[in-house]
């Protein structure tokens, strides 16, 4: 009697496994999206220089440059927090003449970076710094106050990219597309350099950032039902 019972348990058991359907069959398929915006931060990097003996007075006379630019930047409307100016660096000052190399004194410089989130204050910005001092500047840069939320927008409308492109595969199979097995992200949020601008060009207002591509790209793994 025990045998009995034993054997129908396995064939109540062994019927029950058989009778949820069970997929090996699966597709893989790659997902792609963008998010266009037009960037509302611009970066840059301002250079000041100071050239002399006294590595004292080099120092006074740039700290004073130093704080005259950034006061000059926050009356503008920049804020504190987008503004840096830790970076400072001493060399020497060599001048090469008639073959022979002369140290002169120091150079000390300072960099200063700055983030703008009102683009229209670029052309007022770039004239009054050049004007208190600054020498030069690079690291042109546009991007966004908040690029992860964007960029996290693309990754949902590529998903959803990569689930219609396996509906349409699936279809033209005789198929359908069951759960979502794997998700592999296939790319990362990184802003997009832009070209220095001349100062002829930016003395004339001609700052027009227009809009960016925040691209996401997954491979998304589905099974597949008959």
């Amino acid at each position: 009697m025990r045998v009995f019972f034993t054997i129908l348990a396995l064939l109540i058991f062994s019927t029950s496994v058989a009778a949820q359907p069970v997929s090996d069959t699966t597709i893989r398929v790659v997902g792609q999206a963008s998010v266009s915006k037009v960037p509302d931060l611009f970066h840059f990097n301002l250079y000041i220089e100071e050239r002399g003996q006294v590595i004292r007075k080099l120092n006074d006379s740039l700290t004073d440059k130093t704080e005259r630019i950034v006061a000059s930047l926050t009356e503008q409307g920049v804020e504190q927090r987008d503004i840096a100016s830790m970076q400072v660096q001493l060399q020497p000052w060599y001048e090469h003449r008639n073959g022979m190399t002369e140290q002169k004194g120091f150079v000390l410089s300072r960099t200063v970076s700055v983030s703008l989130r009102a683009l229209k204050l670029y052309d007022k910005v770039l004239d009054a710094v050049f004007k208190l001092g600054a020498t030069r500047m690079d690291g042109f840069e546009y991007g966004f106050d908040d690029p992860r939320t964007l960029y996290l927008g693309a990754l949902e409308l590529a998903i959803q990219d990569a689930q219609q492109r396996a509906e349409k595969l699936a279809a033209a199979a005789g198929v359908k597309v069951g759960k979502v097995t794997s998700i592999n992200e296939m790319s990362q949020y990184r802003p997009a350099p832009m070209m220095a601008e001349s100062m002829m060009k930016v003395q004339r207002g001609a700052s027009m950032p227009g809009e960016q591509d925040i691209n996401a790209r997954v491979e998304v793994q589905f099974e597949l039902i008959n």
